[in-house]
Order: C-alpha cells, then sequence, then structure tokens
C-alpha cells in the first residue's frame, strides 16, 4: 500500500524518475572544453593560446629527443631529457602528454575549416577527398606553428597553411603530365581571361584578345591552349562497333596495327629519313620516298613524279637510279639497316 501511495505521489508531482546513474552523472562536475567557442558569454573555457602553447612545449621537448637521438645514436630516456631541461620525469611526460592532447583538439576543431576550404578547388583535377586530406595536413602544420603572441586569430593562420597544402596538390596531382608551377599559375589566368571575355561579349576569345588581356606573347597563349588539353587513357572505354564499349588500345589492335608495331614503324621512318637526308639531296629523297611509299601519300606512280616536277617519266627514273647508286655505297645507311 505505502508502495502504491509513494508512486502515486511520484506521478502525480510530475517528476521524472531518474535512476541511480542519472543522478550520479549529473552530481559529477563537467569538465571544461578544451577549444573556445565564439560564445563570449562564457569565460571559464581555456583560450588557444594555452593549446598552442602545450603544442609548442611538446614540440620542443621532441626536438631535444631529436637530437640527443643524432648525436647517441639510439632513443634517448625521459629521464635524459628531464635532466637536461632541469625537471623531472613526470613533469616531461605531462608535457608530452598535454600537448598531443592540444594538438589533437585544435585539428579535430577546425576540421570544418579544412572542408569549407577544399570545396572551393573542386573541378580542379583533383578529387575532395585529397583536397581535404592535403588541406588537413595544413592544418597540423598551422597548430605546430602558430604563435598566439602575434596577435592573429588562428582560424586566419591556419587559413594560409591550409591553401598552401591544397594548392601545392594541385600543381602535383591534377595533371597526369606535371606541369612547371609557373607554367600553371600562367594558364590558371589565361583561363581567367578567358572567362571574363566570354562573360562579357558572350562569344569565344581570339588570341589577339587573350594576348591583350594577359600581356602574353601569342606564341605564348598558343602554347599555353596546347598544354591545356587533357591527356586521355588509351584504357578510356570507348563507344565500338554494335555499341559495345571498348578501349583505344583494343581498337587499335582491330584494326591491325597494335601500339608496338605503330611505334616501331615510326622509328624506322625516322631512322630512314635520316639516312635519305644524309646522303641523297632533297629532290632524290622525295623521288625515293614517292616511289617506295615511304611517305605518308604511299606508292606513286613515276608518271604521277613527273607530272609533280614538271619533267619527264624518264628524268625521274634517272634521279632515281642516281638516288640507289649513293644509297648502295653509303655507310650511314648500312649501319641503319644493321641496326634493324
Amino acid at each position: 500500500m505505502g508502495f502504491v501511495v509513494c508512486a502515486a505521489a511520484r506521478i502525480g508531482s510530475g517528476k521524472r524518475k531518474i535512476s541511480r546513474r542519472q543522478q550520479r552523472h549529473e552530481l559529477k562536475p563537467r569538465t571544461k572544453p578544451i577549444i573556445r567557442r565564439t560564445d563570449e558569454n562564457s569565460k571559464d573555457v581555456p583560450l588557444e593560446a594555452e593549446l598552442t602553447m602545450a603544442v609548442q612545449k611538446m614540440l620542443a621537448i621532441e626536438k631535444l629527443k631529436r637530437s640527443l637521438w643524432e648525436s647517441t645514436g639510439r632513443e634517448p630516456t625521459l629521464l635524459e631529457v628531464a635532466k637536461i631541461r632541469n625537471t623531472d620525469v613526470d613533469t616531461i611526460s605531462r608535457y608530452l602528454d598535454e600537448g598531443r592532447k592540444s594538438r589533437h583538439a585544435l585539428v579535430e576543431e577546425n576540421l570544418r575549416l579544412v572542408s569549407s576550404i577544399a570545396c572551393r578547388f573542386v573541378g580542379r583535377g583533383v578529387a575532395i577527398q585529397d583536397l581535404v586530406q592535403e588541406g588537413a595536413c595544413g592544418l597540423v602544420q598551422a597548430v605546430e606553428k602558430y604563435d598566439a603572441s602575434k596577435g592573429a586569430k588562428f582560424s586566419s593562420y591556419a587559413t594560409f597553411w591550409i591553401q598552401k597544402h591544397i594548392r601545392q596538390s594541385i600543381y602535383n596531382d591534377s595533371r597526369s603530365i606535371r606541369l612547371p608551377r609557373s607554367f600553371q599559375d600562367k594558364l590558371l589566368h589565361l583561363k581567367k581571361a578567358y572567362k571574363s571575355i566570354f562573360d562579357e561579349y558572350g562569344r569565344i576569345a581570339t588570341l589577339e584578345e587573350l594576348s591583350e588581356a594577359t600581356g602574353f606573347d601569342q606564341k605564348v597563349v598558343e602554347h599555353l591552349i596546347v598544354a591545356s588539353k587533357s591527356v586521355q587513357s588509351l584504357d578510356m572505354p570507348v563507344d565500338g562497333d554494335g555499341g559495345q564499349l571498348v578501349t583505344e588500345l583494343d581498337r587499335t589492335e582491330w584494326e591491325g596495327c597494335g601500339p608496338e608495331d605503330t611505334i616501331c614503324r615510326e622509328m624506322i621512318r625516322e631512322g630512314v629519313h635520316d639516312a635519305l637526308n644524309a646522303v641523297l639531296s632533297e629532290r632524290e629523297k622525295e623521288v625515293i620516298l614517292l616511289k617506295y611509299g615511304l611517305s605518308t601519300e604511299g606508292e606513286t606512280r613515276s608518271s604521277e613524279i613527273a607530272r609533280r616536277y614538271a619533267i619527264s617519266a624518264a628524268g625521274i627514273r634517272k634521279i632515281e637510279l642516281r638516288a640507289l647508286k649513293k644509297l648502295r655505297t653509303s655507310n650511314s645507311l648500312q649501319l641503319f639497316l644493321g641496326a634493324v
């Protein structure tokens, strides 16, 4: 009966039943947050300066340990470090532990800043996950280099290092064939000028307009336009016959000429051209190339060659025989044929 009355009284009072675990949790004093929030009314939270000071103490101890390791050839103990700093082992251990926790807290609290900055660089050839990872590396470097006595906010200081690491990642990893950083800066400047001209006039900019807007020479602009083209992989699927997806390598092999054959053919053609240039005159070389199909036009009849040079077919035949005689006694051609 007494239990029923107590339960009815508890329900009638409108109070929520609290377990012993919840009571212990509410009675336990809450720990202070380790990062200063934007709420200025909270006065009992530590500043970022205290955290960075703890990080600097940890870095100083780690630097001392590295120097001792280099001098002694082994990892120093905390006792040796404590003797050099005129303190005890517990203090050194506490500095290291507090420094690591403070660094982790600063990095974890500012990861949203990294994400917001990385989103600005999306679409430049690097995945957003890689941009965030590089930005996090820059954030760690900012935590280790930040000096609160300079008066700058940590977020402003960290933004510089985050952007620096992200830009460096774009410079190194955005293209299959890496371009020099100065060249990529010019290319970015050219793209901005192209976009501004397109937005203003609604048409594609000419070379003269791009050269005037960027201050570059027209040849430099042409070179930048060629370099801006992306490199496509031969393994990238393309549409084949019947809607089937194939690669460029498969298509080349189906056409009867594999990539190895193409490279060998081009090398042989270049070697033949070099050998002909070393022995024959310009007209003799052109006649041999056309007659035996060594040019891109394929084999050409003597009558067509004679019509092109406005001489008789007998004259073309004499030029051919004279060129063949030179080639038979040529050392450069013999060396090339022996190498092949």
